[in-house]
């Protein structure tokens, strides 16, 4: 006799569960893995509790790395500038000194003589 297509089906008698024989490895395993993830969620929630705790000190986390990056670079400019050589002054130019030449009458009086 072919069901009806269009009949809804009818409930199936239940059957007597039989264990296949490697039932308490496949337990075994599933408390296993349902241990592990209890341990998982367990460490996630210490881990947020830890992060939560850290929060307050968040705006001081962002401003202490500018503070050193500041505190350096200020340290390296005050220690060239006291770590500078001194200044040595420079050597006077001395004062040329005209040649000596004869008076301009005396030339003028050679160039006339032949």
């Amino acid at each position: 006799m072919e069901p009806n297509p269009y009949q809804s089906p009818r409930a199936l008698q239940p059957l007597q569960e039989q264990e296949p024989p490697d039932a308490n490895s496949v337990r075994q395993l599933l408390v296993e893995i349902r241990d592990g993830q209890r341990e998982l969620l367990q460490l996630q929630r210490d881990a947020l509790k830890t992060q939560m705790a850290f929060s307050r000190y968040r705006p001081l986390a962002f401003i202490v790395p500018i503070i050193l990056v500041a505190i350096s670079y200020g340290s390296i400019f005050y220690l060239r500038s006291t770590m500078r050589p001194p200044m040595i002054p420079p050597r006077p130019v001395p004062a040329r000194v005209p040649p000596n030449l004869p008076p301009p009458s005396a030339s003028a009086a050679h160039r006339s003589v032949p």
